[in-house]
């Protein structure tokens, strides 16, 4: 039964953020260019988790009137240090038809919105355009992109293998209570709700012009992104065999996927050995990462 956007006479934004000063003003500035449907009441409910820089302040700074037709809920959270846990604090504080996620060193589209609204479906869950920009010149930094834009955040090959990232996903409430709240663990919280989507037999869409812009990874925030993803596995208890990831040390899956996705499709022979050989670095660091957290 599709769903005509008519009926959602709510949006709701839920953003969390930890130490998010760098990335502040540009969220905030995005969601004033939002065009927002016309009749619909846009709530941006912005989550602190406990920061400890200067970010909640520039929050609490904020005019809002300058948001236009978004309603600012800027939100306080620390009991437990999770964006999946301040996601459901969000959540709860919260009442509206749709619910959209989204992270804070984002930059929504203009057409976001109305972009959400086209075509909304009872009982399936959405994943938006995650469309990258490299702020590095170098070649290893610029390198470290491609990565990040290959291996991280592809939402229409995720859409495809029936998962997803809250970096731009997007559902109504209703399917959301039907699905539960987020695992509130350091990382991997946002696979571990699809999993459990697509044994709700919810179904999975993908909408390539609900886009939010995303700047790419450095290299050592990538290492810091695998060892936050190593954390979550171990927190959702899963077991990992000690040998079978040194064996993936050698036979590099990470490699396999860049390759499986077109990661060096006309790239150049220059950036094509640099992502080998940050492709080989990043693999090495995140086996070691799971071998040593358990």
């Amino acid at each position: 039964m599709n769903y005509d956007g008519s009926i959602v006479k709510s949006i709701d934004i839920i953003t969390p953020f930890l130490n998010g000063s760098r990335y502040l003003d540009v969220f905030l500035n995005s969601l004033a260019e939002l065009k927002c449907p016309d009749g619909v009441v846009v709530n941006s409910y912005i989550i602190d988790n406990g920061s400890d820089d200067h970010s909640a302040d520039m929050l609490d700074a904020y005019p809002s009137r300058l948001l236009n037709g978004v309603n600012l809920h800027p939100l306080y959270f620390d009991q437990i240090k999770s964006s999946y846990a301040a996601r459901n604090f969000g959540v709860r504080a919260s009442s509206s038809d749709l619910l959209l996620f989204t992270d804070i060193d984002c930059k929504p589209d203009v057409n976001w919105l109305l972009e959400c609204l086209r075509n909304i479906e009872f009982n399936a869950i959405y994943s938006g355009k995650v469309s990258f920009f490299c702020e590095s010149n170098s070649c290893f930094e610029k390198t470290s992109g491609i990565f990040d834009s290959n291996y991280f955040l592809r939402n229409d090959l995720n859409a495809k293998n029936t998962t997803g990232v809250t970096a731009n996903a997007f559902m109504l409430r209703s399917t959301f209570e039907h699905i539960g709240y987020f695992d509130e663990i350091t990382s991997g919280g946002d696979h571990a709700y699809f999993v459990r989507a697509k044994k709700a037999c919810v179904k999975f869409r993908y909408i390539d012009s609900a886009i939010v812009e995303h700047p790419t990874r450095t290299f050592n925030e990538l290492v810091i992104k695998l060892e936050r993803i190593s954390q979550g596995v171990k927190e959702s208890d899963q077991h990992i065999f000690k040998s079978k990831e040194l064996l993936k040390i050698v036979f590099n899956p990470i490699l396999f996927r860049l390759i499986r996705v077109g990661s060096f499709h006309r790239i150049g022979v220059r950036y094509s050995l640099t992502l080998i050989l940050i492709s080989t670095i990043l693999n090495f660091k995140y086996r070691r990462f799971l071998i040593s957290s358990h």
